[in-house]
């Protein structure tokens, strides 16, 4: 039985994520839910009093200490959010955002609709190959797919 890769083509990535999916669930099943994966909230672990993450970790927490040195020192604590698994953009972030993949869930509930994981090194261009192998009563098939996302 031969085989051998071959480049399927490339996928462009803004989002830092990939998302392996069946298209036929996008107009169905996707969810347009409100982004809030990147919303994070922050804990004094002094007080226990929250605090909305800031626009600039170089401002001001308290006198005399940015949010930065706070967050080093640990007084201040992000409070993960909790990942979802929802069929949307908000889900793949959460996702991504807590372990770097995740299973997406179809409305329902059940697993199926997609997989997402983080991207390389991020935003880029990456190259997607097929490994092509003859397979009995079928024919030439792709058996496998894979994502180059770091160059060796």
């Amino acid at each position: 039985m031969s085989e051998v890769w071959i480049l399927l083509g490339e996928v462009g990535v803004d989002s830092g994520q990939l998302m392996v999916t069946d298209p036929c669930y996008v107009d169905s099943e996707w969810q347009n839910e409100k982004l809030t994966a990147c919303d994070s909230t922050y804990i004094d672990t002094r007080n226990k009093e929250q605090h909305e993450r800031p626009s600039n970790f170089e401002a001001e927490f308290e006198k005399g200490m940015t949010w930065n040195e706070a967050v080093e020192k640990g007084i201040l604590v992000e409070l993960k959010q909790p990942e979802t698994g929802t069929y949307s953009y908000d889900g793949c972030c959460r996702a991504t955002l807590n372990k770097s993949y995740g299973q997406l869930n179809y409305k329902m509930g059940h697993i199926g609709a997609g997989v997402v994981f983080n991207s390389g090194l991020g935003d880029g261009c990456y190259k997607v190959y097929g490994l092509f192998k003859d397979v009995p009563g079928w024919g030439r098939r792709i058996v496998e797919v894979k994502i180059k996302l770091l160059e060796e």
